[in-house]
């Protein structure tokens, strides 16, 4: 019994690990760029959000869950990555969205309760929430990243998306918002 109770802590801790939901990259925030920069995304399109819908429990990472803010990071990337070609042009960044879908850990509760005749309702009790951990760490997790921008009046986005296989680390994050900065760059320098 103890054995038990020791296996289903174990899974309730790891289930309580969860996703993170901070992103912070080690860059130095450029104040002075060679292009005019501004950041004309809604108030509320930069607060972070967690909604629970049929795809499973998104977050949505707001400005203050990175660090440095969206808004600086991309200035600066910009900058290192494709300052030469918008040298004297004008960037304004109208949207910012950097989300993680967890469709979480499924439990087949008529499978379990077939089986709780035969271990006892106890044990398949017991067992739900180690179940639920071990799905959950099997479950394949999206990050999404997207931004807008405008150069000199044309228009200019990109997406980004990769999966992770169980708990989405901030280590995680910070790789795939470096690898999105750079891609966004590439794009903005085309124009």
């Amino acid at each position: 019994m103890l054995r038990i109770t020791s296996l289903a802590l174990s899974a309730l801790l790891l289930v309580a690990c969860g996703t993170t939901s901070n992103a912070k990259l080690e860059l130095q925030v450029q104040e002075s760029v060679g292009f005019s920069f501004e950041d004309i995304r809604p108030a509320e399109a930069r607060m972070s959000t967690t909604v629970s819908g049929p795809e499973g429990l998104v977050t949505v990472l707001g400005d203050e869950s990175i660090s440095p803010r969206p808004a600086d990071l991309i200035k600066t990337v910009l900058q290192q990555d494709a300052g030469s070609h918008l040298a004297g042009k004008k960037v304004q960044l109208t949207a910012f969205r950097f989300e993680i879908t967890d469709p979480g850990g499924k439990v087949d509760d008529a499978r379990l309760a077939a089986v709780a005749p035969v271990v006892g309702i106890l044990a398949a009790l017991i067992a739900r929430p180690i179940i639920g951990a071990i799905e959950d760490a099997r479950a394949v997790k999206t990050v999404a990243i997207s931004a807008w921008l405008v150069v000199n009046g044309v228009e200019v986005s990109h997406d980004y998306r990769t999966t992770y296989q169980g708990r989405v680390t901030e280590a995680n994050v910070n790789e795939a918002l470096r690898e999105y900065l750079k891609q966004l760059a590439a794009k903005a320098a085309e124009v």
